[in-house]
């Protein structure tokens, strides 16, 4: 069922065209960066054995760079399914290394997924690199927030990605230790793997921007 499943997202996201966007989450944790206006996202990670919830988000940003994200627990099993209404506002954009970009947010608005209602307010900052340093590694951003509610205070992460293109990044949210692993396959599609609260996962993510 679930190489169904996948084969079946990547006929449907190969069909569209798209642009590269910026990063909203770590790995599950908000960052100051949000996806750039009038973007379309969609990523998808899943158990390969089955034991634990898989997991899909749907992103959507407006024209005014409001994002709005629904998330889905369970994709390919029968166990009760669980849904996340997440919305996100830029305050700024990280458009040099000296100002981080910021945002707020809310967490599961309508209370129906795992983090009820929980608020926060992140930011992410470009970090400079020496001209060494760039040969192996493109870029580098460190982001930090603080949550209220499940979020359960402050979550901090790393984004690297290296001139290969690989996009390694690590976090601590909610208490617990996550990273994932990308490699783009297209400009617009990457491979993933994750582990998430100390379980594997493998998955896609897709990115239009219209």
């Amino acid at each position: 069922m679930k190489i169904r499943v996948s084969a079946g997202i990547v006929a449907a996201l190969v069909i569209a065209g798209a642009t590269a966007v910026r990063a909203d989450r770590t790995v599950l944790a908000p960052t100051g960066d949000t996806l750039s206006p009038g973007t379309y996202r969609a990523e998808f990670a899943l158990d390969p054995e089955g034991r634990v919830q898989d997991r899909v988000w749907l992103q959507y940003s407006t024209p005014q760079g409001i994002e709005l994200e629904t998330e889905r627990y369970d994709l390919t099993n029968e166990r009760k399914k669980g849904y996340a209404l997440n919305i996100q506002y830029p305050l700024t954009y990280s458009l040099t290394n000296t100002i981080p970009a910021v945002s707020l947010g809310v967490r599961d608005l309508t209370g129906t997924g795992n983090e009820h209602g929980a608020f926060y307010a992140a930011a992410t900052r470009n970090i400079s690199l020496s001209e060494r340093q760039h040969r192996l590694v493109d870029s580098l951003k460190l982001d930090a927030g603080i949550g209220s509610g499940r979020i359960g205070g402050l979550f901090a992460g790393l984004q690297m990605r290296l001139n290969n293109g690989l996009r390694i990044q690590a976090e601590i949210y909610r208490r617990q230790p996550n990273v994932s692993v990308a490699m783009p396959l297209t400009r617009q599609l990457d491979v993933r793997a994750y582990s998430l609260d100390s379980h594997f996962y493998y998955g896609l993510s897709y990115s239009i921007r219209r």
